[in-house]
């Protein structure tokens, strides 16, 4: 029994103290900070482009903003493959996709937030997104 016991404390400890440090970046961690920003200034921008490299971020954006799922239903843009399956490429001011998805040359000021592998030299860079171990996981840049 004190066997079985130990053992549980050792899970407990690592799955508390161990797992959320070393694993965030496999729960699509940095979508939460980089949504809360962007809602935050909303305002200043006509566009908020928002990668997809590290999971489906429309997801995260409905949740986190508390997007109307009527609004959602009636606003989105989204692509269907021919198996059937669905891409959503955007809602409201959000666009989600690649850097090559982020070419849209009528809007003037734009927030864009990109993998941490990717570089956008001609625009503002505002911050990095890190996972708790400290590692860069998403970049924030303006117009």
């Amino acid at each position: 029994m004190c066997l079985v016991t130990c053992y549980f404390i050792y899970y407990l400890h690592n799955y508390y103290t161990h797992y959320p440090k070393e694993f965030a970046g496999e729960w699509q961690y940095g979508y939460k900070d980089a949504i809360s920003y962007a809602e935050k200034n909303s305002a200043k921008y006509d566009k908020i482009y928002l990668t997809d490299s590290i999971g489906r971020p429309y997801v995260y954006t409905l949740f986190y903003t508390k997007y109307s799922p009527l609004f959602f239903y009636n606003n989105s843009k989204i692509e269907r493959d021919a198996f059937g399956f669905v891409k959503v490429r955007g809602f409201d001011k959000y666009t989600f996709g690649g850097l090559a998805d982020f070419k849209d040359k009528d809007v003037k000021k734009a927030l864009y937030i990109i993998s941490a592998g990717d570089t956008l030299s001609e625009k503002k860079f505002i911050k990095n997104i890190l996972l708790p171990n400290g590692t860069p996981v998403l970049k924030i840049y303006e117009d």
